[in-house]
């Protein structure tokens, strides 16, 4: 069945006080946060869960001057150390509530052992399956995090380096993809292909700075913002002696693909079909 929900996932949004260089392209302020709420419902309500973040306070500071001015004014800040906090009635009820519920970046690996499992993923997960305009909404560890497998950690040299990269169960709203943020600027090309080396099934999806997919039915996504997105499909390489190599040997591929996208390409993540439409000025 078809989720009626939406998920938007993204690399590192325009924030306030937070700018960075391929966010001066851009003639539309927040254009990626401020998708959170459709237009018709700029008053619905948005919960932000901050658990993979070290210092929630300041995150949470960050989002609300943001929100204010995009014109979000029902927001709330959610924040557990550990899955006791995470527990609490009160979270389910505000969930419960939620039109929107947005997952800071940080850390994905606390991210998930907070979430994982719990009454509040439950809620979670159900809203986005039945609730129609719901949103699940992540940026950086808050976007990887989504995936049914998630990069944990490592994989960041420029060689493919055996047993150095480091891959984990995400929450598993998104079955297609292996995702990984920051991608341009941290020079994340060669931990996405070893990720999708040792998981062909998967798309992988690099999100660079102020990028973002916006994902509807579970497998249309659309590029937003004024980042890149890269694409990488490992499903038709012929040769690589990944099975092989002993620890800390190189990785070799022949036929992994890749696709650079920008705002306003489609993407169906069932075939993997691509269609970008750019506007003429």
């Amino acid at each position: 069945m078809e989720p009626k929900g939406k998920l938007l996932i993204g690399g590192a949004e325009e924030r306030d006080g937070k700018p960075t260089a391929e966010q001066t392209l851009s003639d539309k302020k927040f254009e990626v946060l401020s998708h959170l709420l459709p237009s018709s419902k700029t008053q619905g309500r948005i919960e932000v869960v901050t658990c993979a973040s070290q210092v929630p306070r300041e995150i949470s500071g960050i989002y609300q001057r943001t929100f204010d001015r995009i014109g979000f004014s029902n927001v709330g800040f959610l924040h557990a150390d550990n899955r006791r906090g995470a527990a609490q009635k009160e979270w389910e009820k505000r969930l419960e509530q939620a039109d929107t519920v947005f997952l800071t970046g940080g850390d994905q690996a606390k991210l998930a052992t907070v979430l994982g499992g719990s009454q509040a993923w439950d809620t979670i997960e159900q809203k986005y399956k039945q609730e129609k305009g719901f949103v699940v909404a992540g940026t950086s560890a808050g976007a990887m995090v989504l995936s049914s497998t998630m990069i944990l950690g490592g994989g960041t040299g420029e060689s493919l380096l055996s047993q150095e990269l480091k891959l984990g169960p995400g929450l598993g709203l998104l079955d297609h993809c292996v995702v990984d943020t920051h991608f341009v600027r941290r020079g994340r090309f060669a931990r996405l292909a070893h990720a999708l080396l040792l998981n062909p099934r998967y798309l992988g999806v690099g999100l660079g700075e102020d990028s973002a997919l916006l994902i509807e039915q579970g497998f249309r996504a659309t590029c937003l913002g004024t980042g890149m997105v890269v694409l990488m499909d490992a499903s038709k390489v012929s040769d690589t002696n990944i099975t092989e190599v002993d620890d800390q040997e190189a990785i070799f591929a022949i036929g992994l693909r890749g696709s650079l996208l920008i705002k306003g390409c489609r993407i169906d993540l069932n075939d993997r079909s691509l269609e970008c439409i750019t506007e003429k000025k």
